[in-house]
């Protein structure tokens, strides 16, 4: 009977276990699992070199947050970093917005946005041009390229034709109204320019567009889509 014996007693027959049961059954639940390893010892926090930190996402314990930064808060400014100041990109990205909003501004009446009266300026001086180059001269990716002349022809603006040689390539005109529109514009635009670049002098503008145009022709490998130069 697996390490039990049988016994006949007053009772009956009574199958009693073996001491070796019996001692394992009085086995504390300390001698089962064997003896107490005591409490860890807490995992050290101290990032090891060569080891990447996860910082804690948004909304994150401050727990956590400061176990991320091993436990101590930087109390001190950190010495040695370019200030936003220093940076061209940050300059550029800052002139961008001003320049933006200085160009919806001096738009409003006619609800043009840059990228509109930027592709209007290039069709007007190269009618039938096809719809693909627009983009490229703009220096915008096919959807965005896409979006712009599809807003534009729905304003009445343009008008796109198949070429007869090839099915696949459309070819731009402006209507009668986007020739309209894009003289309007172009009225307006000089004093959106005077107004932005009001701040330099007559010699300090055109250095200033020489240098910007310098930057953009040598790192124009650089961008998401590559610039086609037209004539300036």
């Amino acid at each position: 009977m697996g390490g039990a014996r049988a016994e006949f007693g007053a009772g009956g027959w009574r199958v009693r276990p073996s001491p070796k049961s019996e001692a394992k059954s009085e086995a504390t639940p300390e001698a089962k699992l064997g003896p107490n390893p005591g409490p860890k010892s807490p995992p050290n926090s101290a990032p090891k070199p060569g080891r990447t930190v996860r910082l804690p996402r948004a909304g994150a314990g401050t727990e956590a947050a400061a176990m991320a930064l091993n436990g101590t808060e930087i109390t001190e400014p950190v010495e040695g970093l370019f200030s936003l100041w220093s940076r061209p990109g940050f300059l550029v990205r800052r002139l961008h917005q001003i320049s933006v909003a200085v160009f919806i501004e001096g738009m409003a009446e006619l609800e043009l946005t840059p990228l509109q009266f930027g592709a209007l300026s290039i069709i007007a001086v190269n009618p039938g041009m096809e719809q693909a180059a627009v983009g490229t001269e703009l220096g915008v990716d096919r959807a965005n390229n896409a979006d712009v002349l599809n807003r534009l022809e729905k304003g009445a603006l343009i008008v796109r034709h198949t070429a007869p040689h090839d099915r696949r390539t459309k070819k731009v005109y402006l209507t009668q109204r986007g020739r309209e529109m894009v003289l309007a514009g172009n009225e307006r635009f000089a004093d959106i320019q005077k107004r932005f670049l009001g701040p330099l002098s007559a010699t300090e503008r055109k250095i200033f567009l020489a240098l910007l145009s310098k930057l953009i022709e040598e790192n124009n490998s650089l961008g998401r889509t590559v610039l086609r130069f037209a004539e300036r």
